[in-house]
Formats: C-alpha cells, sequence, structure tokens
C-alpha cells in the first residue's frame, strides 16, 4: 500500500532532525514553524513487513520532480492542484 503524507521538520543547531511531526494538508505543516517541509511516500509491504520512504523537500515553496528514491510526485501534489 502507498500512501503520502506531509512532515515538518525541526532541526537542531547542528543540522540533524530533532523532531517530526506529520500532517494531511501542505498547508498545516507550512503553518508549524519548522525548518523544513517535505512531502513523504511510504510503500507499506504487508507481506514482510517492510517499509520504503522516499522524501520530497519543498524548495523555495516548491516541490522538486522526484522523490530522493525516484518515484515522481504524483500530480495531485504538484503546483495548481489540491494540496
Amino acid at each position: 500500500m502507498t500512501s503520502y503524507e506531509w512532515i515538518a521538520e525541526w532541526l537542531t543547531p547542528s543540522g540533524d532532525v530533532d523532531e517530526v511531526n506529520f500532517y494531511d494538508r501542505k498547508q498545516d505543516a507550512l503553518g508549524s514553524g519548522a525548518d523544513q517541509v517535505a512531502l513523504t511516500r511510504r510503500v507499506d509491504c504487508e507481506h514482510d513487513g517492510l517499509v520504503s520512504r522516499g522524501y520530497a523537500y519543498l524548495e523555495d515553496g516548491r516541490l522538486p520532480a522526484e522523490f530522493d528514491n525516484g518515484f515522481r510526485i504524483p500530480k495531485r501534489y504538484v503546483k495548481g492542484r489540491p494540496q
């Protein structure tokens, strides 16, 4: 099963992730005051319990074309569509 959600991350002074919160809507993640916001793609495999995640961090308020694992961002998350 594949699911998508927004995450907001707060960083330590050294740049490590200190805290993460999960959101259904981009606006909520952006309004959280976090240091960085990303869309995550999560794939759960019920057969063996493995989980795969991909991250697409906002850059200047925009998503890149792909997640960091090479999968394309679904059209519904691209600018001009509901987010």
